[in-house]
């Protein structure tokens, strides 16, 4: 999962964290910095490394989380072609609330992505 390194929505979070622990995933955590994320509920969440730090080939799926900061914080990472490179490679990508602000542009006009998005949110 990816979350806003400050003010990330915590509720959105731990939703989908429960959920994939629950069927048995195993869950790392990135930002665009490495150490602890802020929540926007004043929680604290360690972060298993920094964005650029991540390995797509290590993963099954990647999760953008969003927060009132996704835009700022997320604005100098290259999200968007880390989704797509994501994707291309047939894996999962979901965009969850603020987080789906952050590459739409970036997505749009393109209705292969388009349709990966839609199926990926419909299944969870």
């Amino acid at each position: 999962m990816i979350v806003p390194y400050n003010d990330f929505s915590e509720e959105e979070y731990s939703t989908l964290r429960n959920l994939f622990v629950y069927s048995g995933g195993t869950i790392e955590t990135a930002s665009s910095q490495a150490g602890e994320a802020k929540g926007d509920e004043g929680g604290i969440l360690p972060l298993s490394f920094s964005v650029e730090e991540i390995s797509l080939a290590d993963f099954d799926a990647l999760v953008f989380i969003g927060g009132s900061s996704a835009l700022t914080d997320f604005d100098n990472l290259d999200l968007p072609e880390t989704a797509k490179e994501e994707i291309s490679q047939g894996k999962a990508v979901a965009l969850i609330g603020e987080g789906i602000i952050i590459p739409a542009d970036d997505f749009s006009g393109s209705e292969e992505f388009g349709m990966e998005i839609i199926e990926v949110l419909t299944s969870l």
